[in-house]
């Protein structure tokens, strides 16, 4: 009479095994310890701190001062070496050299080169500011993107497994003792 309870106290045993001994998955850290420094190092830079604030800062200053020396020079300089001899040549040619024409000329000549520098310098800048803020937008779109950490699953332990195991079988032999129990019998009726 006692063995029919034992696959009903296993299955109260499963049940109860399964309610209170649910392990929590750890968070666990995806990175070493160099790739965290690194990835700290990023986030600073993101804010314009950091070791690697230069990355996503903008200074209009350097900017401005590498035009003006890679674009904006070589082009005053092409200017005052061939275009000034070229408009002071023309006027001489036609007696006109010292006239008011060719210093109305020379100045339309200063100012169309000087409107060059400074319209070439402004799109060189926007483009140069638009670049880090491309680069910035990135970097925190991957930083969104990127997982630091997973989650450790804790193992199974051999009587969780067990008690899993037994509470499956003997559930399956309550039940089918409870249907035959609670099902009319075939016997002698036709």
């Amino acid at each position: 009479m006692v063995l029919q309870y034992v696959p009903l106290a296993l299955t109260a045993l499963s049940a109860g095994a399964s309610i209170f001994s649910k392990k929590k998955a750890k968070k666990k850290s995806t990175m070493d310890k160099n790739q965290k420094k690194l990835w700290n190092d990023y986030h600073q830079g993101i804010n314009g701190q950091g070791p690697l604030a230069g990355l996503y800062s903008f200074d209009a200053n350097k900017a401005r001062e590498n035009y003006m020396q890679n674009v904006g020079r070589p082009q005053y300089e092409n200017y005052q070496e061939n275009i000034v001899p070229e408009i002071t040549g023309a006027f001489r040619q036609k007696g006109l050299g010292n006239s008011s024409y060719a210093a109305q000329a020379l100045e339309r000549g200063g100012r169309k080169t000087q409107s060059n520098i400074t319209a070439g310098m402004n799109d060189y800048l926007f483009k140069q500011e638009e670049s880090i803020n491309n680069r910035k937008a990135n970097a925190i779109n991957n930083s969104f993107n990127t997982k630091t950490f997973d989650y450790e699953r804790p193992q199974e332990q051999p009587w969780d497994a067990f008690l899993n195991g037994a509470g499956g079988a003997a559930g399956k032999y309550v039940f089918d003792q409870f249907s035959s129990y609670n099902t009319p019998s075939t016997k002698g009726v036709k």
